[in-house]
Order: structure tokens, then sequence, then C-alpha cells
């Protein structure tokens, strides 16, 4: 069995179209399981990201085909609760 693929904060952000603080809250709000390297930086799942993504913005295939201005969960602001950080 192959080891599970982690994914930097970063890389998950611009996957997601969001800012690396809005992620750094997800974690802490456990919307996203992350491990914490020795370092201190923290890693996610790429299967955690790929549920996320679901979630947020559907059916991966519609941007695969180069569709413009398919976010069906998010243009009709039905994203799960707790997803955005409080300001």
């Amino acid at each position: 069995m192959a080891a599970p693929e982690f994914v930097p904060i970063n890389k998950v952000a611009s996957r997601l179209y969001v800012s690396q603080s809005t992620v750094r809250a997800w974690v802490d709000k456990k919307v996203l399981h992350a491990v914490r390297l020795p370092s201190g930086h923290r890693r996610i799942p790429l299967v955690e990201v790929e549920r996320l993504e679901r979630e947020l913005l559907g059916d991966p295939a519609l941007f695969a085909n180069g569709a413009a201005n398919t976010w069906p969960k998010v243009a009709h602001h039905e994203v799960p609760s707790g997803v955005y950080p409080e300001v």
C-alpha cells in the first residue's frame, strides 16, 4: 500500500482559491485534518484536500473542461457550516 501524499498549506490555498490563513483557520477548526512536521509546518493529506474541494467547488470534472464561472456551491452560498473563519 502506498504512503498517503501530503500537501503544504500554500498548495492547498492555491488549489481551493483561498488564502493560506484561511487554510490554517480550517485546520484549527478541524475542517481539514493536518499533521505537523518537526519544524512546526503543517501538511494536509491530499485526500482531505480533495474532499473539501468536492464540498466547496462541486464536481472537479467541470473545471477540467475549462468551464468558466462554475463554482456551483460557492456561487450559491451552499458551503459547509464552519468552513469560513470568523473575522
